[in-house]
């Protein structure tokens, strides 16, 4: 077993929600982060979200700030490293994911770079009537 690496839970997650993996479990977990011991929930409940970080096993709602952390000091990094494998391998199953999530966004951007247009010119014109041109 792993040594913990604190002596008490580090905080919940403000960030994230759900684990890289998808995974919540209601079973009974210690949180190896910090060794704090969680007792099973009943199945009605909606569990416990776990991450791996370090090959350490987590809680989001016991160390998840860790993650969060992380994502705020690595985020934009990982996130350039990750857009250059892309654009390497656009078409490589693992980035399935990133083209459904690179649709929507250029969506999104399209829509705002559109109000954001209306709007200027929208304010343009009330200032063209302030000076009386």
């Amino acid at each position: 077993m792993l040594k913990p690496l604190f002596h008490q839970p580090a905080g919940p997650s403000e960030i994230f929600s759900i684990g890289q993996y998808k995974h919540g479990t209601t079973a009974a977990v210690i949180c190896q982060m910090c060794g704090t011991s969680h007792p099973e929930l009943p199945l009605s409940a909606d569990g416990y979200r776990t991450f791996t970080f370090l090959g350490y096993y987590g809680v989001l709602e016991c160390c998840g700030v860790v993650v969060d952390r992380l994502f705020q000091e690595w985020g934009s990094t990982f996130t350039d490293k990750i857009f250059k494998q892309f654009q390497e391998q656009l078409l490589a199953p693992e980035f399935g994911l990133m083209r459904i999530q690179l649709k929507d966004v250029a969506a999104a951007w399209n829509r705002a770079a559109a109000k954001a247009e209306a709007e200027s010119a929208e304010y343009g014109a009330s200032l063209r009537g302030i000076s009386g041109r």
